[in-house]
């Protein structure tokens, strides 16, 4: 499949560039080389290229600026929309395109969704809306997503904007009369997983996949609560044990001539040499990245305070220890085996990759089915723990009133709505986890060192934080982990050692977590 992508310089572009490459090759033109300004140009690439889908993330997305600037905000947000859907229309392919939520009038205390009526109140709205009304009337394959609050660690968005402001200000003035919902990345990539499985397996739409998945442990989490998602974790290792046999069954099937370490050595040899100084770097990394995140997992957290009494308590911890060593082990081991048959597999399939080697209909069945279960039980822990948090730590800052219930079940909701959106887009499992641990390492020392001094006011420990994010984003790698923001966009790779490129992400996290340590005296 040949895609082409518009706007992959931009934030969902950047994003969209590694989460649609395992679907075909990218044609991905950058500013340079195509001027979506120039009609003809445009027309030009469509017709020289051989394409099979299209992807429109470009757009002028200034809301302000497009009062004064009326003509490229016409131009990128409703005529080059409408360029494209009557290409789709002539060509047969899908088109793919990204729209705002400034086609509402933002009034009313309900979310909207695809059936509400259309009132933008400014100009860029106006351009988003005739855009969208061009692809609906000319198209018949196409997606129109409506986001809002999009945000990365790239580009200018409300969280760079904060972390800006908080370095050179002491007081922030923020405006109250908006209403948005960030989404966590850690959620987002339970629900992305299942999803890219089974498009990955049966080529179902990740839309329907995470309809699926989100409906599911919705229905079941709003009436069962926590004791819902512990009696499902107990489902969860059951189906995962059941997976374990499958897998060892197949790689106990192979023989000489399917694997082998010399092959591994011949294709990767990298992976298995002792003296590649990056294979230490990540082992240390995530170290670092899972036991930082999950000291701050409200999940963890409530089945420890949710156990009967200590001594259930304590043999449940050795069980759990004693099974995740061996259980971990063979994850990395299928990465191994998994490289070995096909050096060009996606890192987050390996371990599907190895069931589907020699796939059949009854196997692709069992599979969908538990990978599914598993990915459910963890959303509902999730979910559960991200309500419970919202309820319990906001509550001491706003003073909630009413009933705790309801409204945790209105939150868990809402936050199944915005992960459903995010989730049916594609990112990359990996690199979503990873993103969620640079901010747990940026707080986990400041975090235990106030359990054993006063010394640390709570704006200390805020900007210690804040500050830790910043630094350690500067190093975070690109999603194909070959750059980041300091490393190869700021400055030229070749400015720094050749360590500093290899090591992008334990640079990153080893900062974020230390850094904040020479903030705590900031007065």
């Amino acid at each position: 499949m040949r895609i082409l992508l518009l706007g992959g310089t931009g934030q969902v572009g950047y994003e969209l560039q590694r989460s649609l490459a395992h679907l075909g090759e990218i044609i991905a033109p950058s500013r340079s080389i195509l001027d979506l300004m120039n009609k003809s140009a445009v027309e030009d690439c469509l017709n020289e290229n051989s394409i099979d889908l299209i992807v429109n993330a470009a757009a002028w997305t200034d809301v302000d600026k497009a009062e004064d600037h009326k003509d490229a905000a016409q131009r990128l947000n409703a005529d080059l929309p409408a360029q494209l859907a009557k290409y789709s229309a002539n060509k047969k392919i899908k088109l793919i395109h990204y729209s705002s939520d400034y086609v509402f009038n933002g009034s009313g205390s309900k979310p909207w969704n695809e059936n509400s009526s259309i009132e933008p109140l400014n100009f860029y709205g106006k351009t988003k809306i005739k855009g969208d009304k061009s692809i609906q009337q000319s198209c018949l394959n196409y997606l129109i997503f409506r986001t809002s609050w999009v945000y990365s660690a790239r580009g200018n968005n409300f969280m760079n904007s904060m972390l800006e402001l908080a370095k050179n200000k002491t007081k922030l003035n923020i405006v109250s009369d908006q209403i948005g919902s960030p989404t966590p990345a850690r959620l987002i990539a339970e629900v992305t997983a299942v999803s890219i499985l089974v498009n990955y397996i049966s080529g179902t739409s990740l839309w329907i996949t995470a309809l699926i998945v989100v409906t599911s442990s919705l229905v079941y989490t709003l009436y069962g609560g926590l004791r819902a998602s512990i009696f499902t974790d107990s489902i969860q290792f059951i189906v995962f044990i059941i997976l374990l046999v499958i897998a060892i069954s197949f790689l106990v099937s192979f023989n000489s001539t399917q694997f082998n370490f010399e092959f591994i050595n011949l294709n990767k040899p990298n992976l298995l040499s002792v003296k590649y100084f990056p294979n230490f770097t990540a082992g240390l990394t995530f170290f670092i990245a899972v036991a930082a995140t999950n000291l701050f997992h409200q999940g963890n957290w409530q089945r420890v305070y949710a156990a009967k009494n200590n001594i259930i308590l304590k043999k449940s911890l050795l069980i759990s220890f004693f099974l995740i060593i061996p259980v971990v082990f063979f994850m990395g081991f299928s990465g191994l085996v998994a490289a070995s048959i096909d050096s060009n597999v996606i890192p987050d399939l390996a371990f599907f990759s190895l069931l589907f080697k020699e796939q059949t209909s009854l196997l692709s069945v069992i599979v969908i089915v538990l990978g599914i279960s598993l990915t459910i039980s963890s959303i509902d822990t999730l979910i559960n723990a991200i309500s419970s948090l919202i309820i319990v730590d906001g509550n001491k800052i706003i003073n909630f009133k009413g009933n705790y219930f309801k409204l945790s079940n209105y939150l868990i909701i809402l936050l199944s709505v915005i992960v459903f959106v995010v989730a049916s887009k594609g990112l990359s499992i990996l690199y979503l986890f990873l993103l969620a641990d640079l901010f747990c390492c940026s707080a986990v020392l400041t975090v235990f060192y106030s359990f054993f001094t006063k010394s640390i006011s709570e704006k200390n420990a805020y900007i210690s934080i804040i500050i830790g994010i910043a630094v350690g984003l500067l190093f975070f790698p690109s999603p194909d982990f070959s750059k980041s923001i300091l490393v190869g966009i700021l400055f030229p790779i070749d400015f720094f050692p050749k360590f500093v490129s290899q090591s992008l992400l334990f640079l990153s996290f080893l900062i974020a977590t230390f850094v904040p340590i020479f903030t705590w005296k900031i007065k």
